[in-house]
């Protein structure tokens, strides 16, 4: 490999040459210092392969997960406070509901032949109508507390949907629409 006037710069190979394993070396060495890489990425050479990693955080698409502590119940978002090891936070965080909790989605709409009336303003109960048979009122189980302690998940590619809350959404923790007994 010969120099081309600058002493730092080897010449590139072309497709099909031969170059040493020093020579390969040196070409990542070069590549690793001269290239730039963006947020969450970082270059390395590791046994004379140029190794580009993304950080956990940007291998889920900026993913990050974080525990929060509800403060209110709205119909489609909660506000939480982050917690974290027992502690809580004291800026408001607003969170959006996992999507089939919400009420916006849903309310008055049809679904599997099932209409969906939501009451209250929280969106944790709601009424179900097939028009035959008599409703059912649902409630979300177990409910949305002051208190309660969920994990949410920011960086979600698309959004929540959610205008209030449009960083941050429930992840799943079980909870789920029951039938009220009578």
């Amino acid at each position: 490999m010969s120099n081309q006037g600058n002493s730092q710069l080897p010449k590139m190979p072309s497709a099909g040459d031969q170059i040493s394993a020093s020579e390969q070396r040196k070409i990542i060495n070069l590549l690793i210092t001269r290239l730039s890489v963006g947020e969450g990425l970082s270059m390395r050479s590791f046994s004379g392969r140029l190794i580009i990693s993304l950080s956990p955080e940007r291998r889920l698409g900026g993913l990050r997960k974080q525990h929060f502590q509800i403060q209110t119940v709205a119909e489609d978002h909660l506000v939480c406070r982050a917690w974290n090891n027992g502690q809580v936070e004291s800026a408001d965080v607003t969170v959006a509901k996992e999507w089939m909790l919400r009420k916006t989605p849903f309310h008055s709409q049809t679904r599997n032949g099932i209409t969906y009336t939501y009451t209250g303003s929280d969106g944790q109960t709601r009424t179900a109508s097939n028009g035959t048979d008599d409703d059912i009122t649902e409630k979300v189980t177990p409910s949305f507390q002051p208190g309660d302690i969920i994990v949410a998940e920011r960086g979600i590619k698309g959004g929540t949907g959610v205008e209030a809350a449009p960083d941050w959404e429930m992840s799943h923790d079980g909870r789920k629409w029951g039938k009220v007994d009578a």
